[in-house]
């Protein structure tokens, strides 16, 4: 297995067996930088390394880290700790969907493209399974047949979201890859439950629901199909309306501390520049219908979502 174990410095061979196994935040550049630059790579020897490396990285993550969950067989990468396999999957290996099928579109195992849609499926239901539809940091998958228990499972600390751009990424490659619509309905609900959870406005239309808001509120910039509707009757969410208007008074998009929880989420009065770097533009890529806007065969996406045109020798 060739995957970066953690605290190692950079992709390569690493082979210890008592090395930590995952491709989260640590080692996540080594096998999602592989893929995208290989397109672009100028020189034969090392155009056949990197392929070289890619494959067995792949080879490695489908041998060692792969595993289905209970009860809807989720395929997910889990991790390995010290030789003993954990069912645990970062968000940020939500990268991983986008990597395979960009792979297979260039000619790839048609393996890596099904892999990458069962895996663009989990990366979904890491969304879907929580009650804000937004997924936590960190999940851990059930591997045990329980009724009533969700595949999806969240620790305490890990329920933070912090609208991170993996899992819209993945599904703008799928998008323009395969041209099943789904992708952009998965991605237009994440957007629905980021502008109904995560984005933070002023209070507005003097109203009797809210009265120590002074009025109304609307989460969401305006309600409608983006945001909560205004109270009718007592509101349900004033107070976690109040309590996100107090720590982000000026409006904007915040991470939150807890995504199993519609009516607190626990605003952080913090955005990340990803959000707006890459989460929106994947978003906006993911929606736009024109396949030659930053087209897969003439650009490639660098790991922060900056398009860079593909050199082809002449």
């Amino acid at each position: 297995m060739r995957l970066t174990p953690h605290g190692a410095g950079g992709a390569g061979p690493h082979r210890s067996q008592n090395r930590d196994r995952s491709l989260g935040s640590r080692p996540v550049c080594g096998t999602e930088g592989c893929a995208p630059t290989w397109p672009e790579h100028t020189g034969p020897a090392g155009l056949h390394r990197l392929l070289e490396d890619y494959l067995e990285a792949v080879d490695g993550i489908r041998k060692h880290l792969l595993a289905k969950s209970e009860p809807r067989k989720l395929t997910f990468v889990g991790e390995l700790n010290h030789g003993r396999f954990s069912a645990k999957m970062d968000h940020l290996v939500c990268f991983l969907p986008g990597t395979l099928a960009l792979g297979a579109h260039h000619g790839l195992p048609a393996e890596h493209m099904e892999l990458a849609q069962a895996l663009m499926d989990t990366c979904y239901q890491m969304y879907r399974q929580m009650e804000t539809g937004l997924s936590p940091e960190i999940a851990h998958f059930n591997l045990h047949h329980t009724k009533a228990v969700k595949d999806v499972q969240v620790k305490a600390a890990d329920r933070h979201n912090l609208l991170r751009p993996e899992t819209v990424e993945s599904l703008f490659y799928l998008y323009r890859l395969t041209g099943d619509r789904k992708y952009q309905d998965w991605g237009w609900e994440i957007l629905h439950s980021f502008n109904t959870y995560t984005r933070v406005s002023p209070p507005v239309s003097p109203g009797p629901q809210c009265p120590a808001l002074g009025g109304r509120v609307f989460w969401g910039g305006g309600g409608g199909a983006s945001g909560w509707q205004p109270s009718r009757g007592p509101s349900q969410h004033c107070d976690a309306v109040a309590s996100a208007l107090e720590q982000v008074p000026s409006g904007g998009y915040s991470s939150i501390s807890n995504v199993q929880d519609p009516r607190h989420p626990q605003p952080r009065d913090k955005m990340e520049s990803f959000f707006l770097g890459e989460t929106l533009k994947y978003l906006y890529l993911l929606f736009s219908d024109d396949p030659d806007l930053l087209s897969l065969d003439t650009y490639v996406f660098n790991t922060e979502a900056h398009p860079l045109p593909i050199w082809a020798p002449s």
